[in-house]
Order: C-alpha cells, then structure tokens, then sequence
C-alpha cells in the first residue's frame, strides 16, 4: 500500500513541475522587448466593379442549362412567351412550337405530377399516354414539359382509379370515372400497349343564346316542346352534350313546371335540383326508358346518348306524343340518318331511309373547327320532318311563318305563335 501511494505521489509532483515550467515559458515571452513594424502607405485606388464579371458565372451557368437537353431532345431553358405563377406550379409558354414547361410546386394524390394541370383555369383537357402529355386550351394544344420531375404513368393510373372507384384491373384494364370536376378515361398497358390517362374537364354549361343565335335558339327550344323526336348530331368532342345540357336548362328556366326525366350510361349532364327533374343511370337503357315512360309521367324524357337496341323504346316514347331528344355519333345528318336505317333493321324488317323521316322529327348538326388559335363550336345544321322529307331551316333563317307551319303542337298551354313570341322575349 505504501509503495503504491509512493508512486502516485511521483506522478502528481512530475505533473505539477511540468506546470510550472509552462507557466515561466510563456512569462519570459512576455517580458520579451517589445519592437513595431515599419508603417508603409498604400495608395488608394478606385476599383470598378464590372457586371459582366460579376455575371459571368451565372451566365455561364444559363448557357449550360441552354445547352442541356431533356430526354425527347427539347431545349429545357429559352425564351418564353408567357410565364404564369399559379399557387400550384409555374408555367411557361411557347406559343410558336405549341410546348409548355411546367415546374410543379404542390404535388397531391392523386394527380401527383399533373396535379398543376388540373388546376390551371385554362387548361381543358389532358391526354397522358405513357409518359408524354399533351393539354388542350382555349389557344390550342400544347406538349407538355417536365424538365425536372419524371413522370411515373401508372402511379397515377392507379391512384385515380383508388380515389375515383373505377374498377380498374387487368379483368378490366379499361375503365371511366368522373373525380374533382374531370371526367377520366383510363387504360392499362393491357389495352393501350401503354399506361393512357383521357381527363376531360366538366365545363360550366354555357346559356343557350352563348352558343347559338337568339332567333335560333328560340326555335330550338320550340322545336324540344313540340316535336317528339329530335336528334342532336355530330362527331366526337363537337358539343352535342353541351348543347342537349343547354337546352334542357333553358327549358327548365322558362318552365320549370314541366316533369323532365333525363336517362344516361353515365352522368354527364349538369342539371339544377328539383323533383320535377328526375335522373336514371345505368347500361340497360332500353329498361330505364321503358320505366320512365310508364312509371315516371314525364313530359320531356332526355336520353343522354342513342347508341344501339334502347332505339325501339326510344322511339315508342316519341310515338305517344311526348317531347324526347337525344345525342348519336355521327359526322352528317345523311350519315345519321342511314345508320339509324341500318339500327332500325336490325330489330324491325322493311324499315327503310323513307320511314325515318315519321319515326325522327328534326336533326340539329354541331361541328367543332379545330385550329392553332384553339376550338370553335357552333350549330351547322337544322333539318325539321314534316313526315314525308326533310326540310332545312338552318342556316340561313328560314321566315317565322314557314317555321310555324312545321310546328303541329306545342305541350305548353297556349297557341303555337303565341308560345314562339313568349320564348323570342323572355330568352
């Protein structure tokens, strides 16, 4: 025990004398004589900051942005005809080559990448197949550039599938579904070689004088009160639901004491509340019809779309006298008319093109222009039955008094002239 504290008391003395001899060392510096530096002058001088060194870095690094090319060999960074801030991403527009880079800042599910689109107020459209977009608006279409996210098709396929409830599978890798105000069409690869993504934006229905003529749309709305079967036509993406959504508005602002039953696939038009307007969906629309004319007491039944053996029941509906009007793809009234021949065939022997003028009583033709300032759609054609051929009243105008005399009745009280006055006024 004592030889142990004997060297631990070495150690401590050994420790405090290296101590000591640190402290005198830095004593002596002090204490050392004390000299000062010869004081040079140094001219002033005026320096000028130039901008272009300043710069020079940062251009440079423009240049080589400039100068990098994205994966479909197209410039990342350039000069732009429009730059858009929106609280969802920045846009900049190319107006002459029709591309728009997007810089996304808020990413949500389940749009995720394409979430700015969707809220950009103009865009109306977004196609997406693999991993290529392309947007319709008002001033064209446009492809769509992501310089710095890259897109993962599928992900967004199933997520729209999961918040939407399509039923999307590989039992049925095609699938529609409205969700937040678009209407979508998706495919898997299984049917569309690659992941495909059609959203549609459901547009605030236009008044009926916005899309046509007031003269026109008077008569049209004559015509959907008195005529029993009037078929609006056209080619895909030409209007004609807008146009059916419209009217049926106006119908129901002027009347809103008519019973309206409106049959769809799908819901697709935009219709205010009321009991008096009643709606039906499903795909067995030969069933839905035959209820709403027996069960339902309609005065006016809307069939969103005529597509195949619904047409005999569609047609019985406008043989009992009541008011129906419909939509069929077709791109000419004479194409319309001998494709319903051939429908009608199908079910009905010696049904030939001289009976459809007493079975459809008038046609109305939409057509959309498609161009790089964007789309126009307007009404081209209005062809009215009466019961033998088919006569043209639009365009041009035909005279109110020829017009009358294809109007037999009209559903609302009062004579056919005074019910066509009432509508020219208050329209």
């Amino acid at each position: 025990m004592s030889e142990a504290l004997k060297i631990l008391g070495k150690k401590i003395n050994k420790a405090k004398h290296k101590r000591r001899k640190a402290k005198s060392s830095v004593k002596h510096l002090l204490s050392a004589p004390k000299f000062s530096l010869p004081q040079i002058n140094i001219p002033k001088l005026k320096f000028k900051v130039s901008c272009t060194t300043v710069n020079r870095p940062l251009s440079d690094y423009i240049s080589k942005l400039k100068s990098k090319r994205s994966r479909n060999n197209r410039t990342i960074l350039g000069k732009y005809d429009l730059v858009e801030r929106i609280k969802e991403g920045t846009f900049a527009w190319d107006f002459s080559l029709k591309r728009v880079y997007v810089w996304p800042k808020l990413i949500k599910e389940p749009w995720f990448q394409i979430y700015p689109l969707v809220k950009h107020p103009r865009v109306k459209e977004v196609f997406m197949r693999g991993d290529e977009i392309n947007i319709s608006t008002p001033e064209g279409r446009f492809t769509v550039i992501f310089p710095e996210d890259n897109l993962v098709p599928e992900k967004i396929l199933t997520s729209l599938a999961i918040y939407s409830g399509a039923q999307l599978s590989i039992a049925k890798p095609h699938s529609e579904a409205d969700y937040d105000g678009w209407r979508l069409l998706l495919s898997l690869p299984e049917v569309s070689l690659e992941p495909e993504l059609v959203a549609v934006k459901l547009q605030q229905i236009p008044p009926l004088t916005a899309l046509v003529d007031r003269k026109l749309a008077a008569r049209l709305i004559l015509l959907s009160l008195s005529k029993t079967g009037i078929i609006i036509t056209g080619s895909s993406g030409s209007g004609k639901t807008t146009l059916l959504n419209s009217i049926v508005n106006t119908i129901y602002e002027l009347y809103p004491f008519l019973r309206i039953c409106v049959i769809e696939a799908r819901i697709e038009l935009q219709l205010p509340r009321s009991p008096l307007i009643s709606r039906s969906r499903g795909e067995n629309l030969t069933q839905l019809i035959r209820d709403a004319f027996y069960l339902m007491r309609p005065d006016i039944l809307v069939l969103g779309e005529l597509r195949g053996q619904e047409i005999i029941s569609w047609i019985e509906v406008c043989r009992a006298g009541i008011p129906s009007l419909t939509t069929y793809h077709s791109p000419s009234i004479n194409k319309a008319i001998e494709s319903l021949s051939l429908l009608l065939r199908s079910t009905i022997e010696r049904v030939g093109l001289k009976e459809i003028p007493k079975l459809f009583d008038a046609f109305i033709k939409m057509e959309r222009k498609v161009s790089v300032e964007g789309n126009r759609y307007a009404v081209s054609e209005v062809y009215v039955s009466n019961g033998e051929k088919y006569n043209k009243i639009y365009p041009p105008h035909i005279s109110d008094e020829k017009f009358l005399q294809l109007i037999d009745s009209c559903i609302v009280d009062g004579d056919v002239r005074e019910v066509y006055s009432d509508i020219m006024k208050r329209i």
